[in-house]
């Protein structure tokens, strides 16, 4: 949790949500590091449909290195990449937004190619 997020109160809410699974069995980890070695081969299949990644600059479970290396891997030409500078993992959840992303996100969904 404290690589997802240096958001105290949302560790604790975390940790006392009795939905929120803080333990995977292995198989589920190597269900899910399968999923992700595949990731790359997804994004190359993405040619049309317009897509916008984001990565928090202070993102501790995901390197931007992947992130830019998985936008380059999107033949679309309808893409874009931010790097948000003091953002995190999870900078979309609940509590981890602010105006400006928020307006990040409005001015390119009214924008995005079609």
């Amino acid at each position: 949790m404290e690589m997802a997020t240096s958001n105290p109160k949302l560790i604790a809410k975390w940790q006392a949500d009795p939905l929120v699974r803080q333990k995977l069995a292995p198989k589920e980890l190597l269900g899910f590091q399968k999923f992700m070695g595949n990731t790359s081969d997804f994004a190359k299949q993405i040619h049309t449909t317009p897509i916008l990644f984001l990565h928090g600059g202070h993102d501790k479970l995901t390197k931007v290195k992947g992130t830019i290396e998985l936008y380059n891997d999107v033949p679309s030409s309808k893409k874009d990449l931010f790097i948000l500078g003091q953002k995190d993992h999870v900078m979309l959840e609940e509590g981890q937004f602010d105006d400006t992303t928020i307006r990040l996100l409005e001015t390119w969904l009214a924008n995005a190619p079609r």
